[in-house]
């Protein structure tokens, strides 16, 4: 990477950053919402069926909600927006979190076929089983990706699903954004993810407290939520 480069990084990082920290209601909001998600997926009501419909129906809203929240990231930031946005019309967000499972469920849907046929490749050809891996773990990556720049073609296009499955654009987007690019603001979020996750697990450790647990899903994940979106968006701009 060249200095200028690596400038540029840098102040995306920053904005990232910065960005968050502009609307502190918006992550108190995503955060209870996380707290929420996280509350009704550890409550077993299996052996009563309707209420356990109830926290199923529960759980996919609020997935849609935080997913369709993304979308709008995704969006307002391509557009120049400088602030998250508001939490407001919830039609319009249920609708893209939709929009932005069905991304989810096809790449992964792709990934799961690939580690399929890998493992099968593997139990034929156990003497290459290195350089299996290897091929696997490029290829699963690659899909990974992938999945990014198809949420932004997403946003681009205003919620057209064809645009989530549409190889010509998204390979347009990756040659726009770079795909060394790419892998290195992935790596960049890994390591901001990293560290805050360590120290709050460290912080976790040391006062034997389950406030630490709570603050961190009400503020740190949908801070690591907003942050990688828009590090995302403002490289594809």
């Amino acid at each position: 990477m060249t200095s200028k480069n690596k400038l540029k990084l840098f102040d995306m990082v920053k904005d990232s950053i910065k960005y968050v920290f502009k609307d502190w209601k918006a992550v108190i909001i995503l955060g209870i919402i996380i707290n929420l998600l996280n509350v009704l997926t550890s409550i077993d009501f299996s052996n009563n069926l309707i209420i356990f419909s109830i926290i199923i129906l529960f759980t996919l809203i609020l997935t849609l909600f935080e997913m369709g929240y993304s979308f709008k990231i995704i969006e307002e930031s391509l557009d120049g927006s400088i602030r998250p946005p508001i939490f407001n019309n919830f039609k319009d967000m249920l609708v893209h979190g939709i929009k932005d499972i069905m991304a989810y469920i096809f790449y992964g849907l792709i990934i799961v076929i690939l580690i399929v046929i890998f493992l099968i490749i593997a139990s034929l050809y156990p003497e290459s089983l290195p350089l299996i891996i290897l091929i696997a773990m490029i290829s699963t990556s690659f899909i990974f990706l992938l999945l990014n720049v198809s949420l932004v073609n997403l946003a681009l296009n205003h919620g057209k699903i064809k645009a989530i499955f549409n190889i010509k654009d998204l390979s347009r987007l990756l040659i726009k954004i770079g795909l060394i690019n790419i892998i290195v603001l992935n790596i960049v979020y890994m390591i901001v993810e990293f560290f805050l996750y360590s120290s709050f697990v460290l912080l976790e450790l040391l006062s034997n407290s389950y406030i630490i647990s709570l603050l961190y899903d009400l503020i740190v994940s949908p801070f690591l939520i907003i942050f990688s979106k828009r590090l995302l968006s403002i490289a594809a701009r």
